[in-house]
């Protein structure tokens, strides 16, 4: 095991530097609103119907197969509507969360069963997409499956949620009560923790603290996008031996997390805290201010950003990623478990003759650009920037992808 942090790197990728909008590392509290709209899994059937009066944690929404999923109400108050994909709950009465039974800050003395009734009854089993693994069957591999942990940072995107946002009020001790928890139920596997560069500076000694904590490693993560990727990230720790582990079908036995579904996972096991909100960064230039927010799961996306988009604004809303994200359809659409990040990308006509602008403030991996000499703020929009016309066969391609794809020959 290192005793120091070693530094992963991968083929190709793209450092993105200098963008307008990167948040502060500021975080705001936005309480809960008059409504919240609570996204159902598609798997998943309400155990609420309308009248009904709920609880903040108590669990509304809970599928009758495998995996298992159920959904916790962030909110107090009386169920309004219910529908295949989402529960509204009318706001009032005391929002404040009360501990799940079993949870101790004492967390080492628990049984194993009794932090997997934990994580359930808290939500936090589905912290991650595909389902934390435990004896509920919450995920399609079952914990004893579990080869590798690996939990990172989102330190290549765009714009990232920052690591100083998510431990406000926090110190390495969460992260490393969260890493051990893991450790715990998966005692087969390897636990692994990517930091990238702001990280890195904010927890200089959790590498030494981490030598002590059997079967915990610690790596800082390439400033290079699409680090975060799981295969990416997965193939920069463990290189050949996932081609290896892919013959004997071993690969995907696997957990991937970011650093806000570990801090959910400790909270759950060590306060009772359900997974009730979400820490957001509001980025990219088409916001008047960008921060972070601390916001109750199920609040709509025109109450997070009210005060954010100047007067008769109305740029392109993104989730999580300006590069794999999906476009917000909807104001009224709901913050997910899922959120990270919401993104505002200003909308901008066709530009004329773009060939022959000088791009002082355009991103390029070329250097044909002005912001290759001249470091200005570089912004970002929703034009198509160039042509559209066929492959040049430049090469770049196959310089950034890290899968060595090559289009013009494809």
């Amino acid at each position: 095991m290192p005793r120091r942090m070693n530094t992963l790197s991968f083929r190709g990728g793209y450092r993105f530097r200098g963008f307008q909008g990167v948040p502060t590392d500021q975080i705001a509290e936005i309480p809960p609103g008059q409504t919240a709209a609570i996204p159902l899994h598609v798997t998943q059937s309400a155990k609420v119907s309308p009248g009904d009066q709920v609880t903040v944690g108590q669990i509304i929404g809970d599928t009758d197969g495998s995996p298992r999923r159920v959904t916790i109400s962030p909110v107090s108050g009386s169920v309004s509507t219910v529908s295949p994909d989402l529960i509204e709950v009318e706001c009032t009465g005391d929002q404040s969360w009360s501990p799940v039974a079993g949870a101790s800050a004492d967390w080492g003395t628990l049984s194993v069963d009794t932090i997997e009734d934990i994580l359930l009854a808290t939500g936090c089993s589905g912290a991650i997409a595909t389902g934390l693994p435990t004896r509920h069957a919450t995920a399609a591999l079952a914990p004893v499956e579990v080869r590798r942990v690996v939990v990172h940072d989102s330190g290549a995107e765009v714009y990232k949620t920052s690591v100083k946002a998510l431990m406000d009020g926090r110190d390495a001790g969460h992260l490393l009560d969260g890493l051990s928890i893991l450790k715990k139920l998966y005692p087969h596997a390897e636990i692994h923790l990517v930091l990238g560069d702001e990280a890195k500076a904010e927890f200089q000694d959790l590498a030494s603290r981490a030598v002590s904590s059997d079967g915990l490693s610690v790596h800082t993560g390439s400033a290079k996008y699409p680090q975060n990727n799981p295969y990416v990230l997965m193939g920069s720790i463990f290189g050949d031996r996932i081609a290896a582990d892919a013959v004997n079908q071993d690969a995907d036995k696997a957990v991937v997390m970011d650093l806000q579904a570990l801090l959910q996972v400790r909270d759950a096991v060590v306060t009772g805290k359900p997974a009730i909100d979400r820490v957001v960064a509001l980025a990219g230039p088409g916001f008047t201010a960008t921060q972070h927010v601390r916001v109750r799961v199920g609040t709509p996306v025109q109450a997070v950003i009210a005060g954010y988009l100047g007067e008769g604004q109305s740029p392109r809303l993104v989730w999580n990623s300006v590069m794999t994200g999906e476009q917000v359809g909807d104001v009224s659409e709901p913050v997910g478990t899922g959120a990270t990040a919401l993104i505002a990308v200003p909308q901008a006509a066709p530009e004329f003759i773009p060939f022959i602008a000088v791009g002082a403030r355009r991103d390029s991996f070329s250097s044909t650009f002005l912001s290759s000499i001249v470091k200005l703020p570089k912004t970002l929009d929703d034009n198509l920037h160039g042509e559209t016309r066929a492959c040049i066969g430049c090469g770049y391609c196959e310089a950034i992808c890290p899968a060595g794809i090559l289009p013009f020959i494809l």
